[in-house]
């Protein structure tokens, strides 16, 4: 697993430094994810690792995360933690807060909001309809 496709967890564990993500957390998250996605295509491949990640359980258990001098946590639990955010009405909200504040789309520029929504959509749009049914 390379450093870019962790980079999305570490990164963002650099900011929150408590180890459940809260409410307040979310913009943090999406933020994270968003950067995340820019580049080598990046945000595809994390999508993929957190939809497969009791696949790679074992692989990810491996990968310590401290939060503080006494906390710390792995890449897998913190998989299954943004997993359960992006399951999350709320930050769906986000996403269609900053979608309906953009008034231009320049596909496939770099940090394109739209380009980064469309991935996220893709990539979960078939979970939300396994939910449902």
């Amino acid at each position: 697993m390379s450093y870019n496709q962790l980079g999305v967890i570490l990164s963002l564990r650099q900011e929150i430094k408590k180890l459940e993500l809260s409410y307040e957390d979310y913009s943090t998250v999406l933020f994270s994810l968003f950067s995340g996605n820019q580049g080598r295509n990046l945000g595809k491949e994390i999508f993929d690792i957190l939809k497969r990640r009791e696949e790679k359980k074992e692989v990810l258990e491996f990968y310590s995360i401290p939060i503080s001098e006494f906390v710390s946590t792995n890449l897998y639990e913190e998989c299954c933690r943004l997993t359960r955010v992006i399951y999350d009405e709320k930050l769906w909200e986000l996403i269609i807060k900053q979608l309906s504040s953009i008034t231009k789309h320049e596909p496939d520029k770099p940090y394109d909001f739209v380009d980064f929504a469309e991935t996220i959509v893709n990539s979960y749009i078939g979970e939300f309809e396994k939910i449902v049914d």
